[in-house]
């Protein structure tokens, strides 16, 4: 019966395409739908895995950004590039990270995504983006995965320093936990009690402190 429900999906597939919609372009639409069926077909069928749009997405980074775990899975069973980088040098791990797509991250790190690559232009590490935008668990994730807790940005920022200007107290601890350096200056000349005190976030500021910033 599932021999036959692929059959005639493929089918389907089949009479797309010769209206002019190739299987690379169809891959990426079903993994930006959440398609899992769909893109197991047309990898099936013959889709590069690893084929790009003009903005260099692969079919992992639509899932990605999305969270459709199904299809990221199928993906990376497939044997999916996952330290691919768009134009703009993000993985698909930043994206998840980014957008705080918690079981999506973790079947990046269990793929072997490189935890501490960074973006080309700004050199932002998926940690920094989680720790920017307070996605505490996904911290811990990315830290328990070897997440290096004091690279800095192009900027000069540090996730700490991040995570202190947004306010971010309970990722705060979790970097303090893991030994953040609190000295570090970005760029303009502000570590991360500076950007807490600057913001008003005076529960930050108190751990900073207690912590030993000066």
């Amino acid at each position: 019966m599932q021999t036959l429900s692929i059959g005639l999906l493929i089918l389907s597939l089949s009479l797309k395409v010769s209206f002019g919609e190739n299987l690379n372009e169809s891959l990426l639409r079903a993994a930006t739908d959440g398609d899992a069926e769909t893109v197991n077909a047309l990898l099936e069928k013959g889709a590069d895995i690893n084929a790009k749009t003009a903005g260099g997405w692969t079919a992992l980074f639509s899932a990605a950004r999305q969270n459709h775990f199904e299809v990221i899975e199928a993906l990376i069973v497939k044997g999916i590039k996952v330290n691919a980088t768009d134009k703009e040098g993000r993985t698909a791990l930043m994206w998840a990270a980014d957008l705080g797509h918690l079981a999506t991250v973790k079947a990046l790190l269990q793929a072997r995504a490189d935890v501490n690559a960074k973006t080309g232009k700004h050199g932002y590490t998926a940690l920094i983006y989680a720790a920017e935008f307070g996605h505490t668990e996904i911290v811990k994730s990315l830290l328990a995965a070897g997440a290096q807790v004091n690279l800095t940005t192009t900027a000069g920022e540090t996730a700490l320093i991040a995570a202190s200007r947004g306010g971010h107290a309970e990722t705060v601890k979790a970097l303090l936990e893991k030994k953040a350096d609190l000295t570090p200056k970005a760029k303009n000349g502000r570590t991360a009690l500076m950007e807490a005190t600057e913001e008003n976030h005076d529960e930050i500021v108190e751990m900073l402190r207690k912590a030993g910033a000066k």
